[in-house]
């Protein structure tokens, strides 16, 4: 048995062509899709500031998952005078 790893495109179609290496017999052969259908937390972050108005139970979450432990306390309060100014409007 032999395995190959490849990156493919998946059409609007839903499709995937892939071209195996002249060496692999023609055949049946098993096929196993990875397919990364998590956002990122970049990509979220963008989801919760085109909603509008939110609360901070939702936006915290998102901001340690996005930056990780590294914001400082000042960082954080800043972060959510931003949110909370931007309620005003």
């Amino acid at each position: 048995m032999k395995t190959f790893e490849m990156t493919a495109e998946i059409s609007p179609s839903h499709e995937i062509h892939l071209k195996l290496p002249d060496s692999v017999a023609a055949g049946t052969a098993r096929v196993v899709i990875y397919c990364n259908d998590a956002q990122s937390p970049d990509e979220k972050m963008q989801e919760y500031q085109a909603k509008g108005k939110g609360n901070l139970d939702d936006i915290i979450p998102l901001l340690l998952e996005r930056n990780g432990p590294t914001l400082t306390h000042a960082e954080i309060l800043a972060i959510v005078k931003a949110e909370r100014d931007s309620w005003d409007d």
